[in-house]
């Protein structure tokens, strides 16, 4: 079965990619509010975490607005440039990507598992054990889609 071509601007190659649109440079005000709301959430378990827990009251607005103008209009992606990771542990970094995400769309599981967040990273696994999966071994990952 044969491939038509399509033209939208997820059609795009990497040259076009260098150009700015898509990427997005986290201002002090950003980075301040994602600590104020990772002390407010702290606590709380994910799954029960609301946009209104996780108050950004300006990144928030442009979270929501990169996702429905470069996420699901635009290129399909979207770079944040800034984030706070090293200021966390692992634990606090899935409560700033959980919290995060809450801008960007609803949360769904993302393994057979019911994992909310899936780690990347090489499990020891062998290519034909029944566990192993692209991203919990260490081999190639071909260009793949996640389901939709």
């Amino acid at each position: 079965m044969a491939i038509d071509a399509f033209h939208c601007r997820a059609d795009w190659n990497s040259q076009q990619l260098q150009e700015s649109h898509w990427r997005q440079t986290l201002s002090q005000q950003h980075i301040d509010e994602i600590h104020t709301a990772i002390a407010a959430c702290q606590d709380k378990p994910l799954d029960t975490l609301t946009r209104g827990d996780f108050v950004l009251p300006t990144l928030g607005p442009l979270l929501h607005h990169l996702a429905q103008h470069e996420l699901e209009q635009g290129l399909g992606a979207v770079l944040l440039q800034g984030l706070p990771t090293a200021d966390y542990n692992d634990t606090t970094n899935k409560l700033l990507i959980w919290g995060l995400g809450l801008y960007l769309g609803h949360p769904v599981s993302q393994s057979i598992y019911g994992e909310m967040i899936y780690e990347v990273k090489d499990e020891g696994y062998h290519i034909d054990h029944p566990k192993a999966r692209g991203p919990n071994i260490n081999s190639k990952l071909n260009f793949h889609k996640g389901s939709a």
